[in-house]
């Protein structure tokens, strides 16, 4: 929940993404690191901002509809969009 969520420093900058989300910035580096949704409680972290092993294991996957061909995906359900409320 995002009231378990405790952010040091001053570098995070919010940046309103959509009429229904934002997303949280690093105003040093440019990073994304956060996604959070306006009424929601609950706020995403990107995995790939977490240093060190995680445990985290991918069990699902959305947008794959709209992949690269470049792209060879992992053998696990998709989400579509409108699932994700």
């Amino acid at each position: 929940m995002t009231s378990d969520l405790n952010i040091n420093g001053d570098s995070l900058v919010w940046f309103k993404s959509s009429l229904t989300a934002e997303r949280g910035f690093c105003s040093t580096c440019g990073s994304n690191l956060f996604w959070s949704e306006f009424e929601s409680n609950k706020t995403s972290i990107w995995a790939g901002t977490i240093d060190g092993p995680t445990g985290l294991k991918m069990t699902n996957q959305i947008h794959s509809e709209s992949k690269g061909d470049y792209y060879e995906l992992p053998d696990i359900p998709t989400i579509e969009q409108t699932q994700l409320r």
